[in-house]
């Protein structure tokens, strides 16, 4: 059981990218194998995975201005 939680949070990110709809899902997948192993690159997979949409949606309200 614990090994389950362990495998659950270690591939949190490919999981929240995967549920964002995020064009990278492959990338952030792969970068969960050694990020797991660091705490604040982990942090930064997550960051990664769950922050794109808005990223977009502020791109393209900037664009809209210009």
């Amino acid at each position: 059981m614990l090994a389950i939680a362990v495998v659950f949070l270690w591939f949190l990110p490919a999981l929240l990218a995967l549920v964002f709809n995020r064009k990278h899902f492959k990338l952030i997948l792969i970068a969960c194998i050694p990020a797991g192993l660091s705490m604040i690159a982990w942090g930064g997979v997550l960051i990664w995975a769950t922050t794109g949409k808005a990223v977009d949606k502020y791109a393209n309200r900037r664009q809209k201005q210009a």
